[in-house]
Parts: structure tokens; sequence; C-alpha cells
């Protein structure tokens, strides 16, 4: 009877637990009407922010580049004979500058004026030897008329062979006397083109050997200007070709005239050839800090560089927080000059705390 009494009383305390928690969780469940006062509550936590407008620019790029003046071609200067150097021109000297045409120095000329000599003696010859011929020639073909008449005349019988050897001979003497006289002329080198001296170190009593190589130069006519440039940078100017260059100054000191067909192998750059409109002042090696003027961009803003974060801008699109990915064309200390983007005229103020895409806000006031 004890162990039943203990039972029902245990039973009785479960039940009894559970009709409490049931009663405590009913007692503190919120009524219908707290919850629906408690939505607009909530609804009104929505974010308040302000914006403004993007400052509307007309924008010309421009890329400053550091430069090196270089040749587009180098020439070796070398004579097309053999001699004792017997004159150097002074502007045949490292630096030095000459124009096209100018002697750049001489070979002693004597062994090559004897040879013209001696080649005019051999035409002499040769000529005196044809003039023979057709003599012997002639007195043979009146003396076969005399012994044989009305009979044809044998080539042998009318030197023809003869004669068409000593003309051979005297061909040969002319070709002779033509080589020794261009053998002569090439005593003084001359120089093909108007331009400077790289380097020399010929002198006189020098001996030089046919066509090696004396001394190195490159026409003025074909001096460049080399510029290293991003690949992105150059498309802000887009198209390169033609563009003006200037100094810091602002001075024009030439036009783009090509760019290389590859990119450099370690820096990855591209390389912008520039024809210099006045390339005597420029020597090469020379180091230039130069600009390149782009086009007219009509459509550009400003924006505080710190309203920028990793290339992108916030706006408030149709009362939510939205990014618009930025074109940068250029900055200056506290501005950004990007193209113009969609709802520049909405870029937030202030960003807020946990901020999301898409996220609904309230535009409180609009700065300008």
């Amino acid at each position: 009877m004890k162990l039943l009494n203990k039972g029902t009383l245990q039973l009785i305390i479960v039940i009894g637990v559970i009709f409490l928690a049931f009663f405590l969780s009913e007692a503190l469940k919120p009524s219908k009407e707290y919850v629906e006062g408690l939505r607009p509550a909530q609804a009104s936590k929505t974010k308040t922010v302000s914006t403004f407008s993007a400052i509307k620019t007309d924008y010309t790029p421009t890329l400053t580049l550091s430069a090196v003046v270089s040749a587009a071609s180098n020439t070796d200067i070398a004579a097309q004979i053999s001699g004792k150097v017997s004159k150097v021109s002074a502007s045949f000297k490292n630096g030095g500058v000459f124009q096209k045409g100018d002697v750049l120095f001489e070979i002693e000329s004597i062994d090559y004026e004897l040879k013209l000599e001696s080649s005019l003696a051999d035409v002499k010859a040769a000529k005196s030897d044809l003039d023979f011929l057709i003599a012997k020639a002639e007195i043979a073909v009146e003396d076969w008329k005399k012994l044989f008449p009305g009979q044809k005349i044998t080539p042998l019988g009318s030197r023809e062979p003869q004669i068409a050897a000593a003309t051979a001979r005297l061909n040969a003497a002319v070709a002779n006397q033509k080589k020794a006289h261009l053998e002569l002329n090439r005593t003084k080198i001359k120089a093909p083109f108007s331009g400077r001296v790289i380097e020399t170190g010929l002198e006189v009593g020098q001996v030089v050997a046919m066509n090696a190589a004396v001394g190195k130069v490159y026409a003025l006519d074909a001096v460049q200007i080399e510029a290293s440039a991003a690949p992105r940078q150059l498309t802000q100017i887009d198209p390169v070709l033609g563009r003006v260059v200037t100094d810091l100054g602002g001075h024009s000191i030439g036009l783009v005239d090509r760019l290389k067909a590859t990119l450099d192998p370690k820096t990855r750059l591209a390389t912008v050839y520039i024809s210099p409109t006045s390339p005597r002042g420029l020597l090469i090696g020379q180091f230039l800090q130069v600009r390149l003027v782009g086009p007219n961009v009509l459509s550009a803003v400003r924006i505080p560089r710190d309203k920028a974060i990793l290339g992108k801008v916030w706006v408030v699109r149709e009362n939510k927080l939205a990014q618009v990915p930025l074109t940068l064309l250029g900055s200056d200390s506290d501005t950004l000059i990007v193209l113009d983007f969609p709802h520049s005229d909405s870029v937030l103020s202030v960003l807020p705390f946990n901020a999301q895409v898409g996220q609904a806000v309230t535009v409180a006031n609009k700065q300008q």
C-alpha cells in the first residue's frame, strides 16, 4: 500500500510539472496586439543615408613617361679599298656631326694614281693593236679581190679572229681603266648621309683593310625617342599613333610614330617610338620625361579618393545600396577622375556599418 501511494505521488508530481511548464509558456508568449504593434517599430529601423553628386568635368588624358633617345639604325663606316690613312676630317671624331657628301677621311692615292696611269697605257696599246689589225685586214681584202675576183674572202683571210681578240683585249683594258678610276675615287671616303659619329679611333698613318669598319655613325633623321608604358595606360589615349608628344613644359617635341610589336619580356611594358620634330639637339642615350596627350573626354566626373573602394563606388539606386565599378582616367592629390558612371548623382556620402548590396535605405538629404 505504501508503494502504491509512493508511485501515485510521483505520477502526480510529473503531471504537475508538465502543467506548470505549459502554463508558464502561455503566460510568457507576447500577445497578438503586441506583435502587431512591434512590426512597424522594426520596419522603422531602415537605415538613413545621405548622398552627393559627382562633379562633372572635361578631361584630357595625359601620360607622363620616362624615355630615352636612340638611333633607329647604326652604320659602320669602312673603306672599299685598302691603304694608309693620309687625312681624317675634324668632323669624323667621336660626337662629330657631318653632312651628306662630306669627306670623312682619305687614303694615300699615289698607288691608285699610278694604277690608273698604267690602265690608260694599256687602253692605248690595245687600241693601237686593234687599229693595226684592222688596217692589215683592209689590205688583205684588197689583195684578195685582185687575186680572186668575184670570190668571197675567208674569215681567216680578213683577219676576223685576230680583230675579235684585239677588240676583247681593248674592252678589258677599258674596264681596268674604269676600275682604276673608281678605286682612285674611293681613296676619299664620303658620308652617305647627314649624321653623327658614335665612335671611331681612326688616325692618320693607320693602315686600313678593305671593308674593315673604322667607325660607327647614325643618320640624324634616324633619331627616335623610346618610351615605355603599361598597355592599360595606352588605352586611355587610344588611338596612340599620331599623338602629340610634349616635354613637361608643354612644348611639342614630336609625334608617336609606331609601337613595338611585342611587350618587353622582363617588364611586360609596351615600347612607344616617337619621331622627334628637332632631332639635332638630342644625344643617343639621353633620358627624357615626355607627355602623351590623348583625346578630350567629355563624360568624366571627379569623386573623392576615399569613396573608391577596390575600384568601385557605393551609390543609391532605387532606395537600395549598390556598387558601381569605376574606370580610372586620372587623379590629383584629393580626387579621382573617372569615366561617368550610372547613378553618379547619388554617390553615398558615408558608408553605413555592415552595408550590403541591395540593402534598403532612405535618403535623408542630398549634398551638392
